[in-house]
């Protein structure tokens, strides 16, 4: 079936080919998926061997909430573009690419492959990377691929039908580090494509991505699956559903990092279901996906609460609230009660500065108005003018100790206790209590002070 002219497969012969595809299983740590009888093969060994060209290299600060594009172009004048969508990063990252070398596998006349970091970043929305190389690559002429940072677990890339046309490809990007695309002669259609790789995820992945990419083909060509071929596709995303996302969820132990691991699998598996619009219900693995989903959310928005809480920055949590809206709208997972994407900057303050405080109050002379401290769990000092100076020593436990020197020689010592009934980023009071000197006098006595939220501000 492969075509001598370089005009192309005709339509009926690619739909006659894949009417009679099979699907091969594993043989030997190696998983084929073979559509036409005995075509020629694109084998992926396990590890490649990737080496950057660091001549290429560049990087570019992509922000949570807006995304962002960044380009690097290869010695040979290959144009590989990342274009993240907004929300689709949990927190601003610093991106870089550069274009890679890549051995390891045969099959293709050229491989056109960047190397992208920090290696494991994850899009709860998918990217997108377009290669364009220096020649047009004729449509079903590429077989995309995707790698670790250290080149092992590869495996066949999805590419946006939607997005390619005749000038460049366009893979669909779900994490990093290694994505490229190997140029061949024959049709992927014609081909056994084998990954070497041990992984049942490669593995699956593999055959999922051809079938997808055979199945892009016939549409390009003008023609529409055919349904022996769709169910082939549904057989294999069941397939992956048991052996990769159902181990998964039961293997993932209850922290952010690996709940969060998980509802990607999920998420992104049901997004290729979705995307290649294969038949009958996605009803279970929605559940599946959406079940990992918010308890991902659940733990992962605690982590980061104590996170901006330690670090006092608010986009911390208003990125991560953001980036789980978009994760919601994208597959249509349940709207949270309450939320408001209007109120993500208002709430975030609260709760990441909720120990901001202006302070007024003393005690006689002593008096402070509006003393703006941006976190009363750490040192702080409070001013009357031509009185005294005092310092606060903080604490989590909002109780501490003070020392106050002034005019007329004042020396006093204390304690104080802040209290928030209502909890933090709500008005409160402090109460210092302890005593000392002045003008060569003993004293003691009792301050009181209000505490009005300042996170807005600080």
């Amino acid at each position: 079936m492969a075509c001598s002219d370089g005009s192309g497969l005709r339509a009926t012969d690619v739909q006659n080919a894949v009417g009679s595809s099979t699907i091969s299983g594993s043989d030997g740590g190696n998983t084929a998926i073979s559509v036409v009888g005995d075509g020629p093969s694109v084998v992926f060994a396990d590890p490649l061997v990737v080496t950057d060209d660091p001549a290429t290299t560049t990087s570019a600060v992509i922000t949570a909430a807006t995304g962002g594009t960044l380009s690097v172009t290869a010695a040979d004048g290959t144009v590989f573009t990342l274009d993240v969508p907004a929300d689709a990063l949990e927190a601003d990252a610093t991106i870089s690419a550069a274009a890679a070398g890549v051995a390891g596998i045969d099959g293709p006349v050229a491989v056109h492959a960047v190397h992208f970091e920090p290696a494991g970043l994850r899009f709860s929305s998918p990217a997108t990377l377009r290669i364009q190389a220096p020649t047009a690559i004729a449509a079903g002429h590429a077989v995309p691929f995707q790698a670790a940072s250290d080149g092992s677990g590869p495996q066949v890339a999805v590419i946006d039908d939607a997005a390619t046309d005749d000038t460049a490809i366009v893979l669909l990007v779900n994490h990093f580090s290694i994505w490229g695309i190997g140029e061949i002669v024959d049709a992927i259609s014609d081909l056994v494509v084998v990954t070497q790789s041990a992984s049942a995820e490669a593995q699956l992945q593999t055959r999922i991505g051809q079938v997808v990419a055979i199945r892009n083909e016939i549409r390009r060509l003008g023609q529409e699956p055919s349904a022996a071929l769709d169910n082939d596709l549904a057989e294999l995303f069941i397939e992956y559903q048991d052996k990769v996302i159902r181990p998964l969820v039961e293997s993932a132990n209850a922290t952010c990092d690996g709940s969060l691991t998980v509802a990607h699998a999920t998420s992104n598996y049901l997004f290729l279901w979705m995307h290649n619009s294969l038949p009958g219900s996605i009803v279970s693995m929605k559940q599946v996906a959406e079940t990992a989903f918010l308890g991902m959310e659940r733990l992962c928005e605690d982590e980061r609460i104590e996170q901006c809480l330690d670090s006092g920055d608010h986009t911390t949590l208003s990125n991560f609230w953001r980036n789980m809206n978009q994760w919601r709208a994208r597959f249509n997972y349940a709207r949270k009660p309450g939320d408001d994407p209007a109120q993500y900057e208002v709430r975030a303050r609260k709760i990441c500065k909720g120990y901001a405080y202006f302070i007024s109050g003393g005690l006689q002379d002593f008096q402070v108005d509006g003393v703006q401290v941006c976190d009363v769990r750490k040192p702080f000092t409070l001013t009357s003018p031509g009185i005294a100076t005092a310092e606060f020593s903080g604490g989590e436990s909002l109780t501490g100790t003070y020392s106050a020197t002034g005019a007329f020689n004042l020396s006093y010592t204390g304690t104080y206790t802040i209290s928030l009934p209502a909890g933090p980023g709500e008005p409160g009071t402090m109460v210092g209590g302890g005593g000392g000197q002045i003008a060569g006098q003993a004293g003691s006595g009792t301050e009181t002070y209000v505490l009005t939220p300042a996170y807005q501000v600080c």
